[in-house]
């Protein structure tokens, strides 16, 4: 996830009591912001739904699609955002899963708030560090397992587990973000395979020889250098 995003909000913009601080990091379909709360006087994340393919921010701060044609693809991915976040509040007492802390509308798009843990992601230690020992393999993946089996339960599907959507917390616990429910749903709109996996990470049955996706067990890909040392 890139840390840059030309039509990114700018530092020290305000979403209701939230501070806009800096940008965490952004992808095709959203902005991740680092954020103060002024009523708490804590640091949150306020993650934004921009789908550059789709949409554009113009005066005034307002997130508008980019013609009337990708107008339904929009909204689509927009209410698959909003579900999405009133899904994961659900699982705010499962320490492996990011935690919801509220989600609202405004500038005619969505905002997910979200609790600041000052965590790195497994993609960024595995560039530092290269491998893991067992031992912290075993660290993260018995407790990931542990909030699978809750989510699943629920009936939810992460669909992109990787690296990068793998956080370790300030508690060395690693944290399940970015269930990507707006790509997931613009990808089944548009029929567009990259949008709706991460091929590198995607388990085989994501890949039909057709070209479309299945639905069956997720599991988690890891990459060579995540085996033990």
């Amino acid at each position: 996830m890139s840390h840059e995003h030309r039509q990114a909000l700018p530092a020290g913009a305000r979403l209701h009591e939230y501070e806009l601080l800096s940008v965490l990091g952004s992808g095709g379909f959203g902005v991740v912001y680092l954020a103060h709360d002024q009523e708490l006087h804590q640091q949150v994340v306020i993650k934004e739904y921009l789908p550059l393919a789709f949409a554009t921010r113009v005066a005034g701060n307002t997130v508008v699609p980019v013609s009337t044609r990708e107008a339904g693809n929009f909204r689509w991915g927009l209410d698959s955002f909003i579900s999405e976040a009133r899904t994961l509040a659900e699982f705010r007492q499962c320490p492996n899963v990011v935690s919801v802390l509220r989600y609202f509308k405004a500038n005619n798009t969505g905002y997910m708030v979200m609790e600041y843990a000052g965590a790195v992601s497994l993609q960024d230690f595995l560039e530092v560090h290269q491998t893991l020992t067992e031992k912290q393999l075993l660290a993260l993946v018995l407790p990931l397992l542990d909030a699978l089996e809750v989510i699943h339960a629920k009936g939810v599907i992460h669909r992109d587990i990787k690296p990068g959507n793998i956080l370790i917390n300030d508690d060395s616990q690693p944290v399940l973000i970015d269930f990507g429910a707006a790509r997931q749903a613009i990808g089944e709109r548009t029929m567009s395979l990259t949008t709706l996996l991460t091929p590198e990470y995607a388990p085989f049955e994501q890949h039909h020889k057709t070209g479309q996706q299945g639905h069956g067990l997720i599991f988690m890909h890891w990459p060579p250098s995540c085996s033990a040392a």
